[in-house]
């Protein structure tokens, strides 16, 4: 393999370990596909902890090469040996992207450290297979623990595994963020499909694969989120803007957007200014039409989210309600915000 270009190395070790010299995992890793990668391809591989079954994996190492080029990948992934337990259970996981595109990714354990394994790791990465049916809207209970994921839909009784493919890893992360509780079902909102895929025991089965991620909704249960929103005549908090999820600064009101439609008029805030207008509906397309706003001052990080926030209104071509949700999109389709629909206030 060429030389690795660049090498971002992120340790997430516990403090204290400055005063340890680091010790290294040697990682080979490749595919069975005998297929060149286009210049511009991203390896990550990051050591993880997945001792517990109802907690979180947690990251605790992670090296990313930028403009990896062809396999075999082989990287010298650091850690702090202070932080290894003999007890417990360690792993590493490898993918390969094209900017947000995930081309290949692990689909099994690979462990490291203890129980017998070593600081040598051969992963051969699988092909993300391509989509085989189209995507629907669908809302359920997420749940992530150990190093695997499962999806309920609202309504039902089947529980699937879910793909690591597709905007998984997005999935992943946001539920790391939207739920205080290591191993709670949390509910989602995604565009994706039951797909045939290789479990990891061997064998096709039945798999969900997020193709498109929308958000989390901490604190929502699937008896409600059966029940449909009318977008006109609510109050909408936001749960994110851009992806990133939003709290309510201290002391601030909650980030929101109020319709009326009876004005076909708005009202909205992020905790600092307010920013008022009027709105055109028709069917799923929505047109925002910013008018006028006070212009307090805002403290950081309001200020940047707050300007965030005015931007995207004013480019929100569509909004797409699932149950007591509802994700903004431009006209791009890239994701404004994604809100939920509490008692008008």
């Amino acid at each position: 393999m060429r030389a690795l270009v660049y090498i971002i190395a992120v340790v997430l070790a516990v403090a204290g370990s400055a005063a340890t010299a680091m010790e290294t995992i040697n990682v080979s890793a490749s595919y069975r596909e005998r297929i060149a990668m286009l210049p511009g391809v991203t390896f990550e591989v990051q050591l993880e902890d997945v001792s517990l079954a109802d907690a979180p994996a947690k990251v605790l190492s992670k090296v990313t090469v930028e403009d990896a080029g062809n396999p075999p990948y082989n990287v010298a992934l650091p850690y702090n040996p202070d932080v290894i337990q003999d007890g417990r259970r360690y792993t590493v996981r490898a993918s390969l992207r094209m900017g947000d595109k995930l081309l290949f990714t692990t689909d099994t354990h690979t462990p490291v450290l203890t129980q017998d394994a070593g600081t040598d790791a051969s992963i051969t990465m699988v092909k993300v297979q391509a989509r085989t049916q189209s995507s629907r809207r669908v809302i359920g209970e997420f749940v992530y623990f150990a190093d695997a994921a499962t999806f309920t839909p609202c309504g039902s009784d089947e529980t699937y595994p879910v793909a690591m493919e597709g905007a998984y890893l997005d999935a992943e992360r946001a539920y790391r963020d939207a739920q205080a509780e290591p191993g709670a079902p949390t509910v989602v909102v995604f565009d994706g499909q039951i797909a045939k895929r290789e479990g990891m025991e061997g064998g096709q089965r039945d798999m969900v694969v997020i193709d498109r991620l929308a958000g989390f909704v901490p604190g929502l249960t699937c008896e409600r989120a059966m029940a449909d929103s009318e977008i006109g005549d609510a109050y909408w908090r936001i749960l994110s803007i851009g992806g990133e999820p939003l709290d309510a600064a201290n002391g601030e009101r909650e980030p929101h957007i109020i319709f009326r439609s009876g004005q076909a008029a708005f009202a909205s805030t992020v905790g600092c200014n307010t920013v008022n207008g009027g709105y055109v509906l028709d069917g799923s397309s929505l047109t925002l039409q910013p008018g006028p706003m006070t212009l307090m001052a805002c403290p950081p990080p309001l200020d940047k989210i707050e300007q965030a926030w005015v931007r995207g209104i004013a480019s929100v071509s569509e909004a797409i309600v699932t149950g007591p949700t509802m994700e903004l999109r431009n006209a791009q389709g890239d994701t404004i915000a994604f809100l939920e629909n509490v008692a008008l206030q």
